[in-house]
């Protein structure tokens, strides 16, 4: 099965986009960077702003995409900038997540629950990609994208095997797994 995790990078801070969140789900951040990971080429791909149709092409190869608040985030983002719509099922950390919980709950970015697992960290928050983007400090940037790809895998790999995370109190909580190895 070809499976592609995912993430992408906003060009421009929320706090300056008027409509806030929602604009932003409707694209007018702008993407800078979007980074996957092809289990069939077995390396990261990377798109900038000038190939973004080419990585939505790309995305749409997958049999599964796999990415921490896609649904509810990226995809949103990337069909608006793009025009075209991601086919493929996917399979989004943190929908399970909200799906295991009794009601939504602050402490399960990504870097918290990667943290809690021992997993990885992360070494810079989403929000600085914005800066780094208006900095042409392109290097740090997809740097950073690719840093939040391989921790997105390696949460969805302990979830497949060991089929929880765990709360901010050290609780294992069951999350349904993506049942492939990605």
């Amino acid at each position: 099965m070809r499976v592609l995790t995912w993430d992408l990078e906003i060009a421009t801070p929320v706090e300056e986009v008027i409509g806030g969140w929602e604009a932003v789900r409707r694209g007018d951040a702008g993407i800078s960077c979007m980074c996957l990971y092809d289990t069939e080429t077995g390396r990261t791909h990377v798109y900038d702003e000038n190939d973004l149709e080419e990585g939505m092409a790309h995305l749409n190869e997958a049999e599964l995409l796999v990415g921490f608040n896609t649904t509810g985030f990226d995809t949103p983002i990337m069909e608006s900038v793009t025009g075209y719509t991601l086919n493929p099922e996917q399979y989004d950390i943190l929908t399970e997540v909200w799906r295991a919980l009794p009601s939504r709950q602050k402490g399960y970015k990504l870097a918290n629950i990667c943290e809690r697992l021992k997993i990885g960290r992360k070494a810079q928050t989403g929000e600085s990609a914005p800066n780094l983007y208006r900095s042409n400090r392109m290097g740090k940037l997809i740097d950073y994208c690719i840093q939040d790809v391989h921790l997105t895998r390696k949460l969805a790999n302990w979830i497949n095997t060991e089929g929880y995370i765990l709360t901010p109190e050290g609780e294992p909580i069951d999350v349904s797994p993506p049942g492939v190895e990605v």
